[in-house]
């Protein structure tokens, strides 16, 4: 972002009605998609596995992208797994 701001441009669920102004852009939006116990436990600790979706909302289509490309990045570097 080219200017800085003290609020949060994480958002879930619902996205403030101040943020649906292109003006506001870039900001991602973080969403369950569902929470599943896997099939794996070992009586002390359960294995869960967390589907979500990140959106991310930008004014161009490049920028959108270049952010979608470090999410994935970050993602992968705590061993996640994107799927489009």
């Amino acid at each position: 972002r080219k200017t800085n701001t003290d609020e949060s441009l994480i958002f879930t669920f619902e996205i403030p009605e101040d943020y649906h102004k292109s003006s506001s852009a870039p900001f991602i939006r973080i969403t369950p998609i569902y929470l599943k116990e896997n099939i794996w436990s070992d009586n002390d600790s359960e294995n869960y596995r967390f589907n979500f979706a990140v959106e991310t909302f930008a004014k161009r289509i490049s920028d959108t992208y270049q952010i979608s490309e470090l999410i994935i990045k970050r993602l992968k570097e705590i061993n996640g797994i994107c799927y489009s």
